[in-house]
């Protein structure tokens, strides 16, 4: 054998080694960066999930603060102070997003406030008609306890 068979032997071994390791290498670097996006994506479903927790928190904080004042300014005829509770929200998420260096979407954030909103006023409202007929019911059955009627029963 002449030293240029023994060339072409190496160089057909080195192409098939090299059409064999390219897919094999890109096949590896398509799998970590589709770890990698996996474990970003786990982790913003985390801090969305801790987010949503938060607004729920800070909305019933909101609630608390400014629960006398709100009052107050419904007493005297006036809107309460649902733009300031809101305001004190977006601002505690903001703050959130700043410590932990996750970008703020403040038109998001202010649809889900305001569907937490919505959505506690619904099932407040529910509450409240549902305690009226329960009160309404009791009433109506203390009133029968004192003045009991009677059927009126002939007799042929």
């Amino acid at each position: 054998m002449q030293i240029l068979d023994i060339l072409k032997i190496v160089i057909s071994i080195a192409s098939a080694l090299l059409c064999t390791l390219i897919p094999t290498i890109v096949l590896f670097i398509k799998k970590c960066k589709a770890a990698k996006n996996a474990k970003t994506q786990a982790e913003k479903e985390a801090v969305y999930n801790e987010m949503l927790q938060l607004v729920n928190k800070f909305v019933q904080d909101a609630e608390d603060t400014w629960r006398d004042v709100n009052d107050t300014l419904k007493s005297q005829g006036k809107d309460g102070c649902g733009k300031q509770k809101k305001s004190s929200v977006m601002d505690k998420l903001q703050i959130y997003c700043l410590q932990k260096g996750l970008t703020f979407d403040s038109d998001y954030w202010s649809q889900k406030v305001d569907d937490l909103v919505t959505l506690t006023r619904q099932v407040n409202a529910d509450g409240l008609e549902k305690k009226a007929t329960e009160e309404k019911q009791a009433d109506v059955a203390a009133n029968a306890a004192v003045n009991p009627t009677t059927p009126v029963v002939t007799m042929n």
